[in-house]
């Protein structure tokens, strides 16, 4: 197993040297995602022309002085980036009149009112996806590999339950992901997050029992994302689920 994976790597980096492929960012991820997860050797770029490269393919819409750092010297530095005071301080100023919020920046998926809904990889029907939560209803967020990948508490409310699931234990071909109840002031929500879908890669600190406060940071991913979030009662969602919306953390996602 140990020298498929180093012929695969070896290939990999051929491949990305020579840059024959025509999607040569989705080759040098490849060799992050080896780093990362593996402990292969970390690609010797430059991340922050990288990451400027990237952000105008992606038309990506959030100016690079938002974060902390503006200059990237490792993979780590742009996709772990934080927000700055001020950016963050914007951020619980557009949600100070909702009580749930976008806990991430993202693009909302489109609503599956019924029938099969697909996560990162795996497909199930939305019925058993609702009951895995226990909730009423969802809304699902995809991060690009440009956005930030930090995540935030939606609400302020008590941490009621943490739950961390390895790939194929949740349910049949289900992905890693971690799965955090919160009992908010308008009724309980819960979040599925959903990191690189074959290893657990969102990392907390949260206990059970902990108090958190809207737009506090809950933890973040080292590789891939992303968020299911899980609601019940009379939340009315605003943002429409279509593909094509972004919200960014503190965006109102419900009234």
């Amino acid at each position: 197993m140990k020298l498929l994976r180093l012929t695969i790597r070896e290939l990999l980096l051929e491949s990305y040297s020579k840059l024959k492929r025509d999607n040569p960012s989705e080759e040098l991820f490849k060799l992050v995602r080896s780093a990362k997860l593996y402990g292969d050797p970390m690609p010797e770029v430059d991340f922050n022309e990288i990451a400027k490269s990237l952000n105008n393919e992606k038309s990506y819409e959030t100016p690079m002085e938002a974060f902390d750092p503006i200059i990237y010297t490792t993979f780590d530095d742009w996709f772990l980036r934080k927000l700055t005071p001020e950016t963050l301080e914007a951020c619980k100023k557009k949600g100070i009149l909702n009580t749930v919020v976008s806990p991430c920046q993202g693009t909302v998926r489109q609503e599956v009112p019924s029938g099969n809904i697909t996560l990162k990889r795996s497909i199930l029907h939305l019925d058993e996806l609702l009951g895995i939560l226990g909730s009423e209803s969802l809304v699902q967020i995809s991060l690009r590999k440009t956005d930030y990948h930090r995540v935030h508490a939606p609400c302020s409310g008590v941490i009621t339950k943490i739950q961390r699931y390895e790939q194929h234990e949740l349910f049949k071909e289900s992905e890693a992901c971690t799965i955090i109840k919160i009992d908010c002031d308008d009724g309980p929500i819960t979040l599925m997050l959903i990191g690189e879908w074959t290893v657990q890669t969102f990392v907390t600190d949260l206990r059970e029992g902990d108090r958190i406060e809207k737009l506090e940071e809950i933890g973040y991913f080292y590789f891939g994302s992303q968020i299911i979030l899980g609601f019940d009662g009379p939340l009315k969602l605003v943002v429409k689920p279509d593909d094509r919306t972004r919200v960014f953390p503190g965006d109102p996602l419900f009234e």
